[in-house]
């Protein structure tokens, strides 16, 4: 097991964390039953607690240290690729769910997906190719977000009513949360330009907005009287004869 040498702060913030990641899969199990009438809602609600409960076990992990390496650069928290590489394709799942996506087009947005992670953590554990994979991985970033506003999205729009209102919400808070990864790669990893607390920090909160952030604001809305997302009927009632 390797043990974390860096601050006591670090210890701290992947430890409070974890503790939200916890609370988080208590309230997004007890949502689930509140939602429980509306199968797209349902099925958001069931993805999200599955992704709560691994990404608290990573940050317990990583609070214990495990899954973190140390190199001439200073420490690389592998274990978070471990937990992208599962947590990210189920938020994709979430979307293409929403959306009402073909599988084929789930699918690829998952292998852009982890092929864009692959990148990433050859990008961290690489001098020289650092940049290079980086880049490389940044263009695969870009190319999920390409499909996720093209494909997906045209196809939410194209069902219409409460759909199209979810997915547009849900796509554009985390398209807006996963921007600050890539920033906080290139300032963090790549050139080091902040300390490692701020990295250790700059992601727990980026992943408490994305991973436990976006299931609550979209419970939060449909309380405060947002309409649930439901299957618009396809047959209407002809309307009565004019005489």
């Amino acid at each position: 097991m390797a043990e974390v040498a860096g601050s006591a702060l670090n210890q701290a913030v992947l430890s409070l964390t974890c503790s939200f990641f916890v609370l988080s899969f208590i309230s997004l199990f007890m949502m689930s039953y509140v939602q429980k009438g509306n199968p797209l809602t349902t099925n958001f609600n069931k993805i999200a607690l599955l992704v709560t409960a691994i990404a608290g076990t990573v940050y317990f992990c990583m609070a214990m240290g495990v899954g973190i390496t140390e190199d001439a650069a200073g420490h690389v928290y592998w274990i978070r690729y471990v937990d992208w590489m599962f947590t990210t394709p189920l938020m994709l799942i979430e979307l293409g769910i929403l959306a009402g996506a073909p599988p084929t087009q789930t699918i690829t947005l998952i292998v852009l997906d982890e092929l864009m992670l692959a990148f990433g953590i050859s990008s961290s554990f690489s001098v020289e190719g650092r940049w290079p994979f980086f880049m490389t991985g940044l263009l695969l970033y870009a190319a999920v977000f390409f499909k996720l506003f093209t494909s997906l999205q045209n196809q939410a729009m194209a069902q219409g009513g409460d759909r199209k209102v979810l997915y547009t919400f849900v796509a554009n808070r985390t398209a807006e949360i996963w921007c600050m990864y890539p920033v906080m790669f290139a300032l963090c990893e790549c050139t080091k330009t902040f300390p490692e607390e701020i990295e250790v920090a700059g992601y727990a909160v980026a992943d408490i907005f994305a991973k436990c952030g976006i299931p609550m604001m979209v419970w939060v809305s449909s309380l405060g009287g947002a309409k649930e997302p439901r299957v618009e009927p396809i047959l209407e009632e002809p309307e009565a004869a004019t005489p």
